[in-house]
């Protein structure tokens, strides 16, 4: 349920993307995941950051997802600039 309203508000834009920082932080490894995806989308400076952090998740799918939503966030802020 939590994967599915991260969904929603992702779609909605980084003005959600205090929720997708807490998200990031969750218990769930699914919920971390797809917080994940969204940052990379909104590439700013937290959200890049969050990544970084991220990298150590303690679970493994996470930190492999992790590893290509960050090298997709630096791009997607790079194009921007």
């Amino acid at each position: 349920v939590r994967t599915a309203a991260l969904e929603v508000l992702g779609v909605f834009g980084i003005e959600n993307e205090a929720v997708m920082l807490a998200a990031a932080r969750d218990e769930n490894a699914a919920v971390r995941q797809q917080a994940a995806y969204y940052l990379r989308i909104f590439a700013s400076d937290a959200a890049i950051e969050a990544l970084e952090k991220m990298l150590n998740d303690p679970n493994s799918n996470v930190r492999d997802s992790v590893k290509t939503q960050l090298e997709w966030a630096r791009k997607e802020k790079a194009r921007r600039r």
